[in-house]
């Protein structure tokens, strides 16, 4: 039984502000900030002195996520309210191997590493019958922004209530993903 070496780094900063410019008039906005960074060492030693083994490599996160928004709620009159809000959320992160080095190219092995076009610098997967070397650390890259409006408003006649109103999402992602090579040793063919 191994475990790796692993630290993390996390902070929430949040802040509100609520103004009240008269009695038919409530202002509001938020801020949010949340910043985050974990490392998740290999669980091989390194045997030559340099600071990771590139046959397991561990890796690194990175994480931020923007999260604000404003608000605005009106009475027009005592029998008509209305009131509207706009958010923003982006979430970043970012995984990626510990240093740049392709090690692909430090065993010799041809085209592991292929920029621009991947980001990747880990040793490909060793699979044997029952026993697999895992030298990955996959790149990740998400960059998810997030927009939403709403408006909404509120009309009294008699005991009559009408209410009204709109919500709208737009939602993005940018997902830049990687897969480790791998080689098959099974008793049959080679693979790459």
């Amino acid at each position: 039984f191994v475990t790796n070496a692993y630290d993390t780094t996390y902070h929430k900063i949040d802040a509100k502000l609520t103004f009240n410019p008269g009695p038919r008039l409530n202002l509001n906005g938020r801020l949010g900030f949340l910043p985050s960074w974990e490392s998740s060492a290999g669980i091989l030693p390194s045997i030559d002195g340099s600071a990771i083994n590139p046959l397991s490599q561990g890796r690194e996160t990175d994480s931020f996520v923007n999260s604000h928004s404003i608000g605005a709620t009106s009475i027009l009159s005592q029998s008509f309210v209305v009131d509207g809000s706009f958010g923003f959320t982006k979430h970043n992160v970012h995984v990626f191997p510990p240093v740049d080095t392709c090690y692909g190219d430090v065993f010799n092995i041809p085209n592991s590493c292929q920029p621009p076009y991947s980001l990747d610098t880990n040793v490909p997967n060793m699979g044997v019958t029952g026993w697999v070397l895992n030298g990955t650390s996959p790149i990740r890259d998400y960059v998810d922004p997030q927009w939403q409006f709403v408006a909404n408003a509120g009309w009294t006649k008699g005991s009559h209530n009408i209410k009204f109103g709109v919500d709208y999402i737009i939602l993005q992602q940018d997902h830049y993903e990687t897969q480790a090579q791998a080689f098959a040793f099974n008793g049959g063919v080679t693979t790459l």
